[in-house]
This record gives C-alpha cells, sequence and structure tokens, in this order.
C-alpha cells in the first residue's frame, strides 16, 4: 500500500523538476530577448540629432547607460546559460536521485520484507523459548523423578540385599537341617534296615523269637526317638518354608517394585527422546532460519551500506542543490516547489536513515539470538549428557535385575531342590522305600487290581513296573511274606499284556 504513493510522489517530483527546467530556460529566453529589443529600441528610438546640442550630453550619458546594460546584459546572459546548465545539471542529477530513490524504495520494501521476517522469526523464537522453558521443566521434573527412582532404587537394593541375607542365613540354616535331616534319615534307613534283617531272621527262627522281640522293641523305642526328632524337624522344616515363603514375597515385591521403576524410567526415558528430538528439530530448524537470517541480513547490510552510501552522496548533492536552489530562488518562485520536493526526499532518507538504524538493532537482534541458540545447544548438550547417564543407571538397573534374576533362579531350584526332598521325606516318613531312583510303597490293605492302581494314581504313581533282576529282587525281599500286585495288565485288549505305565510289555526283556 505505501508504494504507490511513493511513485506517485517520485514521479511529481520528476515532472515539477521538468515543469522548473522548462520555465528556467523560458525565463531566461524572455529575458535575453527583453535585453536584446530594448538594445534595438534605444538603437532605434534615439538617433543622433544634430538641432539638439544640448541634449547631447545626455545622449551620451545614455549610450554610456546603454553600453553598460549591454555589458550587462551579456554577463547576465552568461549567467543566465550558468544558472541553465546548473538547472539542467540539477534535473539530471534529480533524475538519478528518483533512480536511487526508486532503488531505495524498492531496498526499503526489501528490508520491511526482511523485518516482517524477523518478527516472525522473534516469534517463532518467543515459541522456542516457551518450549525450551517447557522443556527444561520437563528436564526439572525428569531429574526429580530420576532422583526419586535413584533413592528407590538404593532403597530396593538394601532392602533385596537384606532380604537376601536373610534368606541366605535362612538358607543355611535349612541346608544344616537338611544335613541334619538327611543323616537322620540315613540313620532311620539303618534302623529300619535293621529292623527288617532281624523281622526277617525272627520269621526264620522261631526259637530266637522272645529274645528278638525284646530287641526289636528296644529298637522300636529308639524309633519312637527318631519319630519324635523327625517331628521336631517337620516343624523346623515347615517353619523354615514359612521363612522361604515370606522371602518369597519379598522377592515378588521387589521383583514388582523393580518391574514398576524400569516401567517408569522407560516411560521417562521414552518421553525425554521425544522431548530431544522435537528439541533437536526446532534446534535445527531454528540453526537452519538463523543462517538464512545471517543470510540475508548480510546481503541487507550490505545493500544497505550501499544504499548509505548512495544517500550520502545524494545528501550532499541535495545540500549544493539546496545552495543553488537558493541562489536560484530570485529566478522563479516554483522553485521553492522543488525545495519542498527536496525537503520531502529528505524527510524519505531520515526515514531510510531510520529504518536502517532499525536493521541494524536486528543485526543486534540476531546476535541475541545467536546466544540463545549457543545456550540452547548447551543445553542440549547437558540433555545428551543426562541422557547418556540415564542410560547407564538403566544398564546398572538391568544388570541388578539380572543379578536378581539370577538370584531369584538360583532361590527357585534352591526352593526346588527343598520341596522334592520335603516330599522325599514325607514319604519316606510315610514307609516309602527308595530303590535307585524310585520309590516304593508296600501296603498291608487288601485292595483289587483297580483299586490297588486308584490308590498308586491318586499318590502320583503306578503299580511297579518289574524291568531288571535287581529291581525284582528288591520287591522279592519285601513282598515274600505277602501277596502284592505288580503293575501288569491285559486291560483293552485281551492277551496283549502292557505295564500300568503305559510301556508294552516285553518277554525277553523282563526277568523270569
Amino acid at each position: 500500500a505505501p508504494v504507490a504513493p511513493r511513485k506517485l510522489r517520485l514521479a511529481q517530483t520528476t515532472v515539477a523538476v521538468m515543469a522548473v527546467t522548462l520555465v528556467s530556460s523560458l525565463v531566461a529566453l524572455v529575458v535575453v530577448g527583453k535585453l536584446l529589443g530594448l538594445c534595438g529600441c534605444l538603437l532605434r528610438f534615439l538617433p543622433p540629432d544634430p538641432h539638439r546640442s544640448d541634449g547631447l550630453a545626455e545622449l551620451q550619458e545614455t549610450i554610456q547607460m546603454f553600453k553598460s546594460h549591454v555589458e550587462n546584459s551579456n554577463t547576465w546572459s552568461t549567467e543566465i546559460w550558468m544558472l541553465t546548465c546548473r538547472v539542467d545539471n540539477v534535473s539530471s542529477q534529480i533524475q538519478v536521485l528518483s533512480g536511487h530513490l526508486e532503488d531505495a524504495s524498492a531496498d526499503i520494501q526489501m528490508v520491511k520484507g526482511i523485518l516482517q521476517d524477523a518478527n516472525t522469526l522473534s516469534f517463532q523464537t518467543q515459541m522456542l523459548r516457551s518450549s525450551m522453558e517447557g522443556a527444561s521443566a520437563e528436564i526439572q521434573k525428569l531429574k526429580g523423578d530420576l532422583e526419586n527412582a535413584n533413592a528407590l532404587n538404593s532403597q530396593t537394593h538394601s532392602f533385596l540385599k537384606n532380604s537376601l541375607e536373610n534368606a541366605s542365613i535362612g538358607l543355611h540354616m535349612l541346608s544344616g537341617g537338611l544335613g541334619n535331616a538327611n543323616t537322620e534319615i540315613a540313620i532311620l534307613k539303618a534302623g529300619l534296615k535293621m529292623a527288617n534283617a532281624q523281622a526277617q531272621w525272627a520269621n526264620s527262627s522261631l526259637k530266637d523269637a522272645n529274645a528278638q522281640i525284646h530287641v526289636l522293641r528296644g529298637q522300636l523305642a529308639s524309633v519312637d526317638d527318631l519319630r519324635a526328632e523327625n517331628r521336631v524337624l517337620r516343624s523346623s522344616l515347615e517353619g523354615a518354608n514359612a521363612e522361604i515363603q515370606r522371602v518369597k514375597g519379598s522377592v515378588q515385591n521387589a521383583n514388582a517394585l523393580n518391574s514398576q521403576t524400569q516401567t517408569f524410567l522407560r516411560g521417562s526415558l521414552d518421553n525425554t527422546s521425544s522431548e530431544i528430538q522435537l528439541l533437536r528439530g526446532h534446534f535445527k530448524r531454528t540453526g537452519d532460519e538463523i543462517l538464512l537470517l545471517k543470510r540475508d541480513l548480510e546481503t541487507v547490510t550490505a545493500q544497505t551500506q550501499v544504499t548509505s552510501n548512495h544517500l550520502e552522496r545524494t545528501d550532499a548533492q541535495i545540500q549544493l542543490l539546496k545552495t543553488e536552489l537558493e541562489n536560484a530562488n530570485a529566478l522563479d518562485p516554483k522553485i521553492q516547489v522543488l525545495s519542498s520536493y527536496l525537503k520531502n526526499a529528505s524527510s524519505e532518507i531520515q526515514t531510510l536513515k531510520q529504518r536502517v538504524e532499525a536493521a541494524a538493532s536486528l543485526v543486534s537482534k540476531t546476535q541475541m539470538l545467536e546466544s540463545n541458540l549457543q545456550k540452547a545447544n548447551a543445553e542440549n548438550q547437558q540433555l545428551k549428557w543426562d541422557l547418556e547417564n540415564t542410560k547407564t543407571l538403566i544398564k546398572k538397573i538391568q544388570e541388578k535385575q539380572n543379578g536378581l534374576e539370577t538370584i531369584r533362579e538360583a532361590f527357585g531350584s534352591q526352593e526346588q531342590l527343598q520341596r522334592t526332598q520335603n516330599q522325599l521325606l514325607h514319604l519316606i516318613l510315610q514307609g516309602w522305600e527308595a530303590h535307585g531312583a524310585s520309590l516304593y510303597y508296600f501296603s498291608h490293605v487288601k485292595k483289587s487290581w483297580h483299586e490297588a492302581e486308584r490308590f498308586c494314581v491318586s499318590q502320583g504313581a503306578h503299580l511297579a513296573s518289574v524291568t531288571s533282576e535287581e529291581e525284582q529282587a528288591f520287591l522279592t525281599r519285601f513282598t515274600s511274606t505277602s501277596h502284592h500286585w505288580i503293575g501288569l495288565t491285559d486291560g483293552g485288549h485281551e492277551g496283549v499284556w502292557r505295564w500300568a505305565d503305559g510301556t508294552p510289555f516285553s518277554a525277553g526283556r523282563s526277568p523270569a
């Protein structure tokens, strides 16, 4: 919108200068013509009169005056011609000035565009500052969360350490109790073997039955003592199991707490990584915009310098024009109009100077933006360091979690071993006999084959499958005085024999 009035003003200035030049030329021609006409009139209307001798002196004076006027008219012609040349020069300079003013107007429009871009960049910088403040607040919050996570991790570490120490003490006590239990079991097995030997010997030798019965009663008393000790051992094992359950609950709570901590840290790290990526994008775009702004400002600075030089030269020329126009004011009052236009041009030049100063302030703002960008880069570097520290912390937490997983697996295997040993001890206390890698239970309750198989299945077993002579000798030793079922059946397909556990019966591999 302000471009059209400025162009109209420049056109009016050019037309006024041309009109002043034309009027000055016409005035000079009129003055010269009037002087020449005056000279002709004087020559025509003042001839020598011999009858007027009295007016000769006056005529001579008039001729001298005319000569002086002619000489002065020649001088005036020269001055008018010089003034005309100066006016022509002024006109050409004004035309050059109008061209420079048009260039300056274009430069001003360019500077206005750059100022608008600078305003846009300033607004973007404000938004970037607000986002940086939000990012700083988020980083402070993240630092607080990391400190809380570190404190929680240290508390978890101390709690797990205490729990593991208690668990190790309990396991040590449990291992000692298990060692004692194994010793007692070995003694019990030895006593039971001795009792079995004594029973067989009593069956084979009825004459020494009374003496052997007394010995067996003494051994049964020791067996009762062993049973009492086994009860005490069972109660201690139950306490150890309760302690193990408590430790298991503590480990589960610790695992849940670690999983929550890891989830929270992962979410926080994901949020931090996304925010850092956004900040990197903002910083990159800001850097690109600032580089473009630098280039534009360098161009504007160079153009402004050139414009300033042109304006200085134009100002000097205008000062000369003012001086010459002040000298030429006596020629025509219309030159005052040119002076007003020149004043307007001077005001335009002042406006241009002010805009140049605004461009200089824009350069200072750009430098401020550069310093802010450096600060943002420093904060970005700090964020990178914080991210690296967080990754290191997460790596340590994962290592500790892996260590906890290893401890938990070891504890689980130890617990499984303890459970197996407890089951074995419980079965042995219930009367099961160990042979090889299997346990055997010899029931004295009379049942059918199917009832006996269902009873074995309810105990998690099957009727015995005889697969070796050693196993057959072991079974014979306990079943020589009574009848017992074995797991051989042809149910489902008559004549096709198989063992109760599903393995086929092979007469060649089975003992006779």
